[in-house]
């Protein structure tokens, strides 16, 4: 009988000492920068990114430097790589603080600007950058080391002390004590982009980045496959705004640009829904539409994220009256809303071949259409063809890539197919278009024209428009 008590209490013990040891071993490494508020440093550990609490120090820093700034614009990491507070401070006034980190989503952006108000950050202006991601966006934040959130009360700070004293160390941590991993400086937490935004690198070629963009994927398919939370999105957005009123804070979002690539992946019924419960809820300005900005190489350091030049196009913007003469930035209302996503749906209908034409791996989400017209022009002769939307990237080859397209009726008119229903595919190489026809698994480069079979050389191809 003494033994299995021996034993018992020798686990309570080391148990005890265990436990009483946590703290001080979580406060003297202080994996996330929460305990110590360390805004310069981080350990050299990449993994789960970001390697810091961003939303906990973010919300910590401005609070601890209240009296530095007036105004606060939030957002994502397209906020964060996109402008600069120079920018911010000069074309709208103010003394603007960045809180924006990775992921950070509505819900988030309303809870930080509770923790503000709480602890007596005077704000004169806020501005929400919003993009399609936030429609999807939730996380458990109280459970993630690098995205708890700033408590908001006794109990809150209890918990969240709790949280980050008594935390189990991980083999990370473990290299840490052993000082195999060490701090080092990391202007990330604050400093990087702060004042200025993310440019291209200056040895960036037209040639270089436009091959790093064509191998780089469309930012977020993931999110494809996630459930849209558009009410949630849409009601902090809605529950901003109002405590915002209610404090005589100035408020105003809108939602960021989108490179062309990612803009067609996206399922464009839920990116409307979204824009369509937003703008009953409140105007913004809208900067998705089809323009050099969203279109050109030079502005995008990824698929994902824009440049400072792009941030500053979209600061004229918000602080003039009217859009840009380049029609950059559109002012959105719940009696515009329905011509705005009409004109986008027209608009992505004209300008999807020639992105296709210059990054083959883009893709077209099904949701544009039920079906596509194209315009086929050759040798003089004009002709539609009427198609499923089949419109996809194929696997690389190192022929040129193949726009596959399946009929549901005959070519009409002079370019007439074999039978209904047959697979044709449109090879796109500099600007010639070859109509191919596939019968079973032999692919056959010739078309059924006035009787002859023969090859068909293409003078011009357009997207007519998506039809749903």
């Amino acid at each position: 009988m003494k033994r299995p008590l021996t034993f018992i209490c020798v686990l309570a013990l080391s148990t005890g000492v265990g436990l009483s040891l946590l703290p001080a071993i979580n406060l003297g490494i202080d994996r996330w920068g929460t305990l110590k508020r360390d805004y310069t440093t981080a350990y050299d550990i990449e993994t789960p990114h970001p390697r810091v609490n961003a939303a906990f120090l973010r919300v910590a820093h401005l609070i601890e430097n209240k009296e530095d700034y007036d105004s606060v614009i939030f957002g994502s990491s397209r906020v964060f790589h996109g402008f600069g507070t120079n920018s911010l401070n000069e074309k709208l006034g103010g003394k603007w603080y960045k809180l924006t980190y990775p992921g950070g989503a509505p819900y988030e952006h309303l809870h930080n600007l509770k923790a503000l108000l709480a602890n007596g950050v005077q704000i004169k202006r806020v501005l929400v950058g919003i993009d399609d991601a936030d429609i999807y966006r939730f996380r458990n934040d109280e459970a993630l080391y690098n995205f708890h959130p700033y408590p908001l009360s006794t109990t809150d700070w209890i918990r969240f002390y709790q949280f980050y004293l008594f935390k189990p160390v991980t083999f990370d941590e473990l290299s840490i004590l052993r000082g195999e991993v060490e701090r080092k400086k990391y202007d990330w937490i604050i400093k990087r982009f702060f004042n200025q935004g993310v440019e291209l690198p200056a040895s960036a070629s037209q040639e270089s980045w436009q091959k790093r963009l064509r191998q780089l994927p469309p930012h977020g398919l993931h999110l494809l496959h996630q459930i849209p939370r558009i009410d949630f999105a849409v009601s902090a957005l809605k529950e901003m705004r109002e405590l915002c009123r209610s404090e005589g804070i100035e408020f105003d979002a809108f939602v960021s640009p989108r490179y062309l690539k990612t803009y067609y992946a996206r399922d464009r019924r839920i990116v409307e829904s979204f824009k369509q419960a937003l703008a009953e809820e409140m105007p913004y300005h809208d900067f998705t539409a089809f323009n050099n900005y969203t279109t050109a190489w030079n502005y995008w350091y990824d698929t994902s994220h824009f440049t400072a030049e792009v941030g500053e196009a979209i600061l004229t913007s918000l602080s003039s009256e009217h859009s840009q003469s380049d029609g950059f930035g559109v002012r959105v209302s719940k009696t515009t809303i329905d011509q705005h996503l009409k004109t986008l749906r027209q608009e992505a209908s004209k300008h999807f071949l020639a992105t296709w034409t210059n990054d083959r791996s883009a893709q077209l989400n099904p949701s544009y259409s039920t079906s596509v017209e194209l315009r086929i022009e050759s040798d003089g002769l004009e002709t539609t063809i009427s198609a499923p939307n089949h419109i996809q990237s194929s696997t690389p080859r190192t022929s040129p890539a193949l726009l596959k397209v399946e009929l549901f009726s005959p070519i009409a008119q002079r370019l007439e197919a074999n039978e209904s229903g047959s697979t044709y595919e449109i090879e796109i190489d500099e600007g010639e278009i070859t109509i191919y026809l596939e019968s079973g698994s032999a692919l056959r480069s010739t078309l059924s024209i006035q009787g002859e079979r023969q090859p068909v050389k293409v003078n011009s191809a357009s997207l007519i428009r998506f039809v749903d």
